[in-house]
């Protein structure tokens, strides 16, 4: 296999433990608690939360997407001209309500990488040329029929690690 499968494969795996893991950690609670009762320590009873059951049609569904993503995405770095130290960081999927319903939509965070320091005065144009270049990779006819009802979102982070977007 060669090193763009391995980078495809890894890629993959990485998106789907990642979903697996935010699903679990982070989206559990439909009922809404606010900043005041969080200060006042109330409702931190983790049995006490209920918990947002996806099912696994949708879950696989949205593995697909997000395999998918990964897919396009490095595909279109690949092929690109002037991206050559620009990569795939991480795709996160989260839920955009807390309540279930027959159609539940996702929101489809891709989080990007360069090599530029945020301290270079051409980050910020860097940064929006990514995001232009994976939003065209995204607003593509094939891109569009996959995500139907679900969103995405871009984030470019600088070598240093601060978002330049």
């Amino acid at each position: 296999m060669d090193k763009n499968k391995y980078i495809i494969l890894a890629g993959s795996v990485l998106a789907s433990v990642i979903i697996i893991f935010a699903l679990y950690f982070n989206y559990h609670s439909s009922k809404q608690v606010s900043t005041k009762e969080m200060n006042r320590g109330q409702n931190n009873n983790i049995d006490e939360i209920p918990v947002l059951e996806v099912p696994k049609k949708q879950m696989d569904d949205i593995h697909k997407r997000t395999e998918k993503t990964v897919q396009a995405i490095h595909k279109g770095l690949e092929n690109a001209k002037g991206f050559k130290n620009t990569h795939l960081k991480s795709v996160e999927s989260s839920p955009k309500s807390k309540t279930l319903n027959k159609k539940l939509s996702f929101l489809i965070t891709i989080n990007m990488q360069t090599s530029i320091k945020s301290s270079d005065k051409h980050a910020e144009d860097v940064g929006h040329d990514v995001e232009k270049f994976v939003s065209k990779i995204m607003n593509s006819k094939k891109m569009k029929a996959l995500l139907k009802n679900n969103s995405y979102t871009i984030k470019v982070f600088s070598k240093d690690g601060k978002k330049i977007n």
